[in-house]
């Protein structure tokens, strides 16, 4: 018991509760120490039994540990309080019933009775507050969970149509819009949706053994660095941050060997002129490798108009020569490695 008492209430006491003795004492503070008195009351016999007195340091460390203890008394939960009173007074009430019905103790009895019932309200209540705090909490969590859950469907329903959206961005109509003896330059068709394209070749036809050339932000894309005469293979797919489409068809295309004059050119005929790179379409002119036989060049030498003596325009001299040069007739219609643009040479490619 907390606080000083006479001894006589105590012993009232202690044998109310069936106690062999009962202790009470006070702490005060004394300057820099608390000073705690107690006294010990034996409660048959009423004697008081001698307890010592205790002074502990009024410093900080003890005032922080009382501190705590008082926090840690007032943090205790309201159920566990109430249903501690409950059998605490349930408790007494049992005890009572057994001791002599005398009019303050069926007093004492019927408080005591009024106050199991208050404190199994308070019990009930606060069960019935947990298990309401319980079930919204629970409630909450389940809330969140359906949000989370309908989010994450939304996003992979997003994701769906993204990569059905891939699937059917393949760009059409690869093509080789020119070739050299070391490049070749690519263009197709643009897929649907806004895109960038990654470039894939290599030397086999296999999509899956391709190397990753560059990444285009248009519908065409120079590959360099060649090897002449090689044959090469060439894919094109859409690409939208993470994902890619599938690839194109496959395109082929051979890049151009590079001749010596005199070597036999790609016609069957021989290399006689050599431009040092390709433009217009063509870097090599080639001699038939036989003789066509005479022709007359020019019927009663007419002039023939829009002409010129410059390299690369024997082709365009020979269209407008007509039919009426045997010499360019000739020309034209001959056929010769599966070419079928021969042409009589200009002056200067004569030369």
């Amino acid at each position: 018991m907390s606080g000083m008492v006479n001894d006589t209430s105590v012993q009232s006491i202690g044998k109310f509760l069936g106690a062999d003795m009962v202790i009470t004492g006070q702490m005060r503070p004394l300057g820099s120490t608390f000073r705690f008195t107690a006294n010990a009351i034996h409660v048959e016999r009423a004697t008081r039994v001698s307890v010592p007195r205790i002074t502990v340091r009024n410093d900080f460390e003890t005032q922080d540990l009382i501190a705590a203890l008082n926090r840690q008394a007032a943090q205790q939960s309201e159920r566990a309080t109430a249903e501690a009173h409950v059998e605490e007074i349930r408790a007494v009430t049992q005890r009572l019933a057994l001791e002599s019905a005398t009019q303050e103790v069926q007093t004492v009895a019927a408080l005591a009775a009024e106050a199991l019932a208050a404190a199994e309200t308070r019990a009930a209540e606060a069960r019935a507050a947990e298990a309401r705090a319980v079930a919204e909490a629970r409630a909450a969590e389940e809330a969140r969970i359906a949000e989370e859950a309908r989010a994450a469907a939304e996003v992979r329903r997003a994701e769906e149509v993204r990569i059905a959206a891939m699937a059917a961005a393949t760009p059409q109509n690869l093509r080789a819009a020119s070739v050299t003896e070391t490049s070749v330059n690519l263009s197709w068709n643009p897929a649907s949706g806004s895109f960038t394209y990654n470039v894939y070749y290599g030397e086999s036809s296999d999509p899956e053994a391709a190397t990753l050339a560059g990444r285009s932000q248009t519908t065409s894309y120079s590959i360099d660095n060649l090897t002449n005469s090689t044959t090469y293979f060439f894919w094109v797919s859409a690409v939208d941050r993470d994902l890619e489409s599938p690839k194109s068809q496959l395109l082929s295309a051979t890049t151009t060997t590079i001749y010596q004059i005199g070597d036999t050119g790609p016609a069957g005929g021989i290399i006689f002129y050599d431009k040092g790179n390709y433009s217009d379409g063509w870097r090599f002119m080639e001699a038939a490798p036989s003789d066509l036989g005479s022709a007359v060049w020019q019927a009663n030498y007419t002039d023939v108009t829009g002409t010129s003596p410059g390299i690369g325009m024997g082709q365009q001299n020979t269209q407008r020569m007509g039919d009426s040069s045997r010499a360019a007739l000739l020309c034209r219609q001959y056929r010769l490695g599966g070419y079928q643009d021969w042409f009589l040479p200009s002056q200067a490619e004569l030369v």
